[in-house]
């Protein structure tokens, strides 16, 4: 299993792309964790599994809530197929015997 270099490789793999703009960034006294800007969110349909999601947020561009979005993406793929671990060894394992 492949790491997806970016929004359009996961597209060509299914997941389906939605974008949000929320247009200016609030006032720095408004601001929270959760009032960012843009928003990305890749998302497929598996079967037994229900629906797929990773998400990407960022107030500094729509690229940077891409990254963060197809980051996170790769990182859930490999937690959910046992590809190589992450920083923190974080992996399934499959029984064989």
């Amino acid at each position: 299993m492949a790491d997806f270099a970016d929004v359009a490789a996961a597209q060509a793999a299914g997941y389906a792309l939605s974008r949000v703009d929320r247009g200016a960034a609030p006032p720095a006294l408004m601001a929270q964790p959760s009032a960012y800007r843009y928003r990305t969110v890749l998302s497929k349909v598996l079967t037994l599994a229900g629906l797929w999601s990773a998400y990407g947020e960022s107030s500094a561009s729509a690229a940077a809530a891409d990254a963060q979005a197809v980051a996170s993406l790769n990182a859930n793929r490999r937690h959910r197929y046992a590809g190589p671990s992450d920083a923190y060894g974080n992996v399934l394992t499959l029984d064989v015997s």
